[in-house]
């Protein structure tokens, strides 16, 4: 992909999913990062529009009279918005790579400025001017240069100091819990304090000992409880066998049966799967299950997280 496919796409993510530009600016980027002039004018435009829309979600028509309001909508960027609104939208994973493929790009054009400086500097005949004064502009270029490779937007504690304010909403002082509850756990509740932001948990044990359903089980109880979206992914048994252990469950049949469709010659099972299916409602829009495979990383999880 070149790079104007590359900023093309990205500028369609963030027409897509304000999500994705949220992400973007946290990281550090900037519209500047974007090749071309018309790339940039039109970023600058959707952070704008994002701005006054707050959290509203914009498609093509509500940019294109941005656009138009701004007095920016002219033959080339009509355009481009075209070519944008062509392009497919990248998920969180494809968009960190692209923005990564961006500042490597810029890194290497203002090396290459760097480069270029310097090697003026010392063919130039005669007086090689102050050596002291164009070493030290040469340095802070390239400490503004690494400062541009590890920026990331650094957020005031008035975030911090909301973040809490939404715990302590959600949670509302149940149980002083500083975490999402996995009631009817009570004793672990306790022990843990609920499962919290930004905690790993192991669970050990020896095979077939239930580790699986339990975690399943924590699972579904979160999300009753809370109504947040939870990931469960499994890298041994498929969405059918984990989702007829959740029928299981609710209704005693075993998992083996409710994947057959029911014993031969026996009763049918159906309505007691219909009216389980109607309680596990309480959690079952919250619960995404998840056939993990080999390139199924932490990092490629969280990029899943976001998409949800």
């Amino acid at each position: 992909m070149d790079f104007e496919d590359l900023e093309a796409t990205i500028l369609k993510g963030f027409v897509r999913d304000r999500q994705l530009i949220t992400m973007a600016l946290n990281e550090g980027f900037t519209p500047e990062l974007l090749p071309s002039p018309v790339a940039r004018r039109l970023c600058n435009a959707l952070i704008d529009l994002y701005l006054k829309r707050g959290a509203e979600a914009i498609n093509e028509v509500t940019v294109r009279n941005h656009l138009e309001g701004r007095g920016v909508l002219n033959a080339e960027m009509e355009h481009y918005l075209r070519a944008v609104i062509s392009m497919r939208p990248p998920d969180a994973g494809k968009l960190m790579a692209y923005l990564d493929a961006l500042r490597n790009h810029d890194s290497r054009e203002r090396l290459q400025s760097l480069y270029t400086q310097l090697d003026g500097f010392l063919k130039a005949e005669g007086t090689h001017g102050d050596l002291v004064q164009f070493t030290t502009e040469m340095v802070d270029k390239l400490i503004e240069l690494q400062k541009q490779r590890v920026r990331r937007r650094l957020g005031p504690v008035t975030s911090i100091l909301s973040t809490l304010t939404e715990d302590a909403a959600r949670l509302g002082g149940a149980e002083g819990l500083l975490g999402f509850s996995i009631s009817p756990f009570d004793r672990l509740n306790a022990l843990l304090s609920g499962l919290r932001r930004g905690f790993y948990y192991g669970l050990a044990g020896a095979p077939r000992r239930g580790k699986s359903n339990f975690a399943l089980e924590l699972a579904t109880y979160v999300a009753t409880n809370h109504h947040v979206p939870c990931l469960y992914y499994s890298w041994e048994q498929t969405q059918r066998v984990l989702g007829a252990r959740l029928l299981a469950k609710e209704t005693g049949i075993a998992p083996s049966t409710i994947l057959a469709g029911g014993t031969p010659g026996g009763a049918t099972i159906v309505p007691q799967l219909q009216s389980a299916q109607e309680q596990m409602a309480r959690f079952a829009p919250y619960l995404f299950l998840i056939e993990g495979g080999r390139q199924d990383t932490l990092s490629r999880i969280r990029t899943h997280v976001y998409n949800v």
